[in-house]
């Protein structure tokens, strides 16, 4: 970006904004010289700082790494409209995500990536695991176990989510095990444990549960 004025910083000081109802008008009150070989220029509007929280979401079900979370507070004052953006961590571009304001918590959680420094493994323990007939029915037992190692040199909080089958049929039954102490979502199965892990330290999180059906029938568990 070009201008006209020495010593005057980026436009964000020299901009007013006014949100309507269906959008936000910008006023720059600062000249701008744009060459006009095609590339395109970045302007910057509007600076904020907010306050934010940051976690670790990990549900290594889906995915065995670890991604870091800001949740920012503070942001209903600023007019933020909702809208793709780019989000850089430490001077880099690390994620592109959908920023949704239309939401109506006082909350917003920011993707800012994967981090290596937090290392996840997730193992069925096949020696505590079973499956067995018993009369016309069979019965699947499983136990899981999750490793969580924070290889970084400060704690990290981080959020680990997994989840238990849930059954609509009748003849399919499902019964809980031992779930070390998560929070239990019982309309949908999940999982949620929430802790502080010290730098280096590991944490293991195992649940069970088994699965009661008719023999003839074919359940995937």
């Amino acid at each position: 970006v070009y201008t006209d004025q020495l010593n005057a910083g980026n436009a964000s000081a020299h901009t007013t904004a006014q949100q309507n109802v269906i959008n936000m008008e910008f006023d720059i009150n600062l000249s701008y010289t744009i060459p006009s070989n095609g590339k395109a220029r970045i302007v910057s509007l509007k600076e904020t700082t907010l306050a934010a929280d940051y976690n670790y979401l990990i549900i290594p079900k889906l995915d065995t790494d670890a991604f870091l979370l800001a949740r920012i507070t503070g942001w209903e004052d600023q007019g933020l409209l909702p809208g793709n953006a780019n989000i850089y961590f430490g001077n880099s571009l690390v994620a592109r995500t959908f920023f949704n304001t239309t939401t109506f918590t006082d909350t917003l959680s920011v993707s800012l990536g994967r981090d290596k420094g937090i290392e996840v493994a997730r193992t069925m323990l096949k020696d505590k695991s079973s499956n067995k007939v018993i009369g016309s029915d069979r019965k699947v037992e499983r136990v899981i176990e999750i490793e969580v190692r924070n290889a970084r040199s400060a704690t990290a909080e981080i959020i680990v989510m997994d989840q238990i089958p849930v059954s609509t049929d009748n003849s399919i039954k499902v019964n809980a095990g031992d779930l070390s102490g998560a929070e239990l979502n019982e309309l949908t199965g999940m999982l949620t444990w929430r802790k502080k892990l010290k730098a280096k330290d590991t944490q293991k999180f195992r649940f069970s549960f088994d699965v009661t059906y008719p023999k003839d029938r074919r359940v995937d568990i």
